[in-house]
């Protein structure tokens, strides 16, 4: 694997699903995205209350794109 196929986080989310709207919007936008657990203690709930639940996932080489549709996609939802 290159390092441009490596993957990095581009948002983390406190529940799968907002994790996976964010995945369509990527998806919506030409990247291919992953939605991956944090970590075990956040799915099981012993983990701290608050804290991201999963993360999005996408290649090294689609981070600025990706960054990009993200904060679009933030602030779409708060003007509603």
């Amino acid at each position: 694997m290159s390092d441009d196929d490596a993957l990095v986080e581009v948002f983390a989310a406190t529940s799968e699903a907002t994790a996976n709207l964010v995945r369509i919007a990527l998806a919506e936008a030409g990247i291919d995205a992953i939605v991956d657990h944090a970590d075990m203690d956040a799915i099981l709930g012993t983990g701290t209350p608050g804290a991201a639940h999963a993360q999005v996932l996408v290649r090294r080489d689609d981070e600025q794109r990706a960054r990009v549709v993200v904060t679009d996609w933030k602030q779409a939802r708060s003007d509603d």
